[in-house]
């Protein structure tokens, strides 16, 4: 199954509270789990100025 999760903030890319926290222990356990896991959350220019973004090549159809 594929899941996408969709936040605001994602530790380790972009954290300011404790919603961070939780969508990326949320994604671990999921992906433990063995589900397809898609994080999706904004480009900030922290994010911009420590990771390169892996470009999909696709699209995502959100029934």
């Amino acid at each position: 199954m594929q899941v996408l999760l969709a936040a605001s903030e994602v530790v380790p890319y972009a954290k300011t509270g404790g919603l961070a926290d939780v969508a990326g222990s949320l994604a671990d356990a999921l992906a433990l789990m063995g589900l397809d896991v898609v994080l999706a959350m904004p480009f900030y220019r922290c994010v911009a100025d420590s990771f390169t973004p892996i470009p999909l090549g696709g699209s995502v159809a959100i029934p």
